[in-house]
Order: C-alpha cells, then structure tokens, then sequence
C-alpha cells in the first residue's frame, strides 16, 4: 500500500516548506505542493501543524562494545529498536579488532554475525588498533566490501591507542583513495597523564575531579598534531565528538588556510551540547562520565555557536550504555568507570530543544542530523533526504508544539539510567515511517519485525 503524506512543512536538504509526500513501496515517489491521491489505495497521513524530516541518521554508536572490563547493556536488537522509536532510521556503528592480532576483516565478519536482527539500517565504520605489513591489504579488503570509513583512537587510555609514527603510516595509505574518511579521537597522552597524576598525588580521585584530568588542552593539542600530519595529504579527516572552544578555534583557523590538502568535519554530541561540568559535582555525577569530558558553560555555547555558523557538521550521540551499578561502584575512582552515555532515546529531543531555544535555524539543525552525515559517509541520496526515486522512504513527522518531562519510566530503552531524567523537551515525534511502513506511531512501535540492512558504501 502507499502512503501519501499531506499538508506537512518538510524540513530537508532538498525541501523546506509545505509539501505533500507521496510514498511508493520503500521509496520517496513525489514531492510536490499538491498531490491527490490516484488511487484508492493510498492511505493517507493529514500532518497539518506537523514537521517532516527525512529518517535521522546517527553515525557514532557503540552496541555490544566490550570495554573497561566489562560491556555494554545494549546489543544491536534493543539499541537499534530504541534508535527507531527515537526517530532514527539508520546508525553507523564500529567494528573494533578485539586484541592487535585480530585482523580487520576477521574483526568485520564477526561484528557482522553480532548484528543478528537490527531495526534500523546500518554500517560500520573500522577502526584501526594496530599496524604490520598486511594493514594496507586489509584496508583495501574493507574497502570492498563497502566501508569506506576507519578510526583511529590517540589517548593511550585504551589498547585502542596509535602512536604518532602509525598515524603517519595510516594517513598516508588512506589517502590513496578517493572518498574514504578518516575518523579521529583526539585527546594528547602526554598531557592527560601529567594531569591524572597530579590528581593521584593529591588523592584526588573521585568523579568531581574527572574533568581535571581530561582538560581543553588535551583535545585542541591532539587535534593541532593531526592537522599538521594530514595537511600533507589529500585526505578527509573527521574529528569525532568535539567537546572544547579551543578546537573549534583550531578547524576554523584551519579551514581558512588555503594551502591545506585535506577536508576537515567536525561531529559534537548532545551530552556537550546541554550539560556543563557542574555535573560532575552532583551526587551522581558518575552518571555524566564519558571521554572527553563534558565542559564549560562557555565550552557549550561555543558548540551551540558552531551549530549555527555550519563549523559543527554532525551531531551524533557516541551512544554507549554501561549499567548504573558498575558506573556507581567506581564513583570514587574514575580511572577504573566505564565511559559512555545513553543519547539515541534524546537526540533528535535535544537538538531540537536546545537549539530552538538559542534561535538556530531548523534546517541547520536538521542537516546535522541527516543530509550531512549521509554525505560525509557515502549514505546521500540513499538517505539523509527525500528526493523523489532516489531516497529510501525513511521520515519521522513531529509535533513542534508538545512538551514533555523525560523519565526513564517512558523512554524506549533498556537502558537503567538517562542523565537527561527530568528535563523538559520541547517537540514529540508523532509518527516514524521506515522503508515506506509506518512503524512507530506516537512513540510506539507497532506491528514491526526488524529488517533493518546492512548498508554498502
């Protein structure tokens, strides 16, 4: 059966205005002012009062992620099932090697099979830990089999970590292909390590110190080592969950210099975009732990500013839930907590919030969500928008006008804990088509089996 969307304001790259939406089996058929419908069999949805945007994409998850000693509590069946309530319709999630000798393709089938079921469409990216005279095959190997995007961790935090001199190695072999991304986690070792250890010489270890061992310095200055690196290579380089001023200062000045070879993106996460670092001084302050840590009240407007002006490309959650109780247990050392927070249930909620309350553009705020992730990573037009006989028929239709209080009790989640429990949302997803089937009707999922894909790019 089609559908036949009317008298919504569409909110795309594409489209911005009152349109009808016409939906012929999974794919986006029309857009136009007006449509009637040709046939009797076309349900029709009124959306009078109510926002079209095409399916949001979230490129930065962490389902089943063994970590810290642990894992995490969602696998790829209940994240991705909170991921559709909550408007979105396509993740990109990482394929991380297990141990050095893991290879990536070995690393790629086997994150592959943990998939099973997804309600959402989805991809990977592959993350790099390690380097030897097979790398360069198995970079071309991922590649063909449709991931065209890589990670490298810097902080020596994690087994993850690559040194300067890989780095080099792993730039230069990227940049031989047209397209492919480069994604970075930037915060410097040397300066987290002189930090931590002031704290530890002073015992000061609970979780209200955390940010102190993770300071503005530590992200801008990893960050300025990679420029520096990659400005001798025409390359894409992604700089994942952006958290300070200081870096943004640092794409900016960047961006502006004429003679560099490489195309720079920048992603932030809702976690920098709402909360300030007074949170760690709360009593469950351990709940708000994640790497790098939340900033500044000034840290969080710079964000917001950069939203604004398009230095922000994406917002995506880095969405990664360990359990409250092993959070709790290490309050009071947060060398051993496990970082990461819950962020598909809030995203497209916080964004819209806090954004419309700073006055920012919903287009603008919509592109990060979709058009500018599902180009950066290969996705557009297949996704990220809805042009006709081009885009999946992937859409949320939200309210605009309903508020509401987040409590853990009503989210879509298996998750014990939301760090956003509380806080007052302005706007409602009413209805989530995915794949031309409406399968989330105010809030809830409805007569819906996961069939979600694996997506080649």
């Amino acid at each position: 059966m089609n559908l036949l969307l009317k008298n919504g304001f569409v909110v795309s790259e594409k489209f911005y205005g009152k349109y009808d939406i016409l939906i012929h089996q999974k794919k986006i058929k029309k857009v136009q002012k007006h449509i009637s419908p040709q046939d009797k069999k076309v349900a029709i949805i009124d959306a009078t009062g109510k926002l079209i945007f095409p399916g949001i994409i979230d490129v930065h998850t962490h389902f089943l992620l063994k970590g810290y000693g642990s894992q995490t509590v969602e696998n790829f069946f209940t994240g991705t099932k909170t991921a559709l309530c909550s408007g979105i319709t396509t993740i990109i999630d990482y394929i991380i090697p297990q141990n050095k000798k893991e290879t990536l393709i070995s690393a790629f089938h086997r994150r592959l099979s943990e998939v099973k079921k997804s309600f959402v469409d989805y991809s990977f990216h592959s993350q790099i830990i390690s380097w030897d005279k097979n790398s360069c095959k198995q970079i071309n190997k991922i590649i063909s089999l449709g991931i065209k995007s890589f990670k490298v961790f810097l902080p020596k935090t994690e087994n993850w970590y690559i040194d300067e001199k890989t780095l080099v190695s792993i730039i230069k072999e990227l940049s031989k292909y047209e397209d492919v991304v480069l994604e970075l986690h930037c915060e410097d070792s040397q300066i987290i390590e002189t930090s931590t250890q002031q704290l530890l010489n002073s015992g000061k270890l609970k979780v209200k110190y955390f940010p102190f061992s993770r300071p503005n310095k530590a992200e801008y200055e990893s960050v300025r080592k990679v420029f520096s690196i990659a400005n001798n290579y025409d390359i894409k380089i992604y700089i994942v969950h952006i958290s300070s001023k200081e870096t943004l200062r640092e794409i900016n000045l960047w961006r502006k210099k004429k003679n560099s070879k490489f195309t720079i993106y920048a992603e932030t996460c809702p976690q920098y975009l709402t909360f300030t670092n007074e949170v760690f001084k709360h009593k469950n302050g351990y709940l708000y732990t994640c790497c790098p840590p939340i900033k500044s009240y000034s840290d969080r407007e710079s964000l917001w500013s950069a939203v604004r002006k398009n230095i922000i490309n994406v917002i995506a959650t880095d969405n990664c839930v360990f359990s409250k109780d092993i959070k709790y247990n290490f309050r009071n050392n947060f060398l051993k907590i496990p970082m990461g927070l819950p962020g598909c249930s809030v995203l497209l909620y916080s964004v819209f919030t806090g954004g419309i309350k700073r006055k920012i553009p919903i287009r603008t705020l919509i592109k990060c969500l979709t058009s500018n992730p599902a180009k950066i990573f290969g996705l557009y037009p297949k996704k990220g928008d809805l042009i006709p006989n081009k885009s999946d028929a992937d859409i949320v239709i939200f309210d605009p006008q309903q508020k509401w209080k987040v409590s853990l009790k009503k989210l879509p989640t298996v998750a014990d804990y939301t760090p956003y429990e509380n806080m007052v949302f302005q706007g409602k997803i009413e209805t989530v088509i995915f794949k031309g089937k409406i399968v989330v009707n105010k809030g809830k999922l409805v007569n819906f089996i996961p069939q979600g894909e694996f997506i080649k790019r």
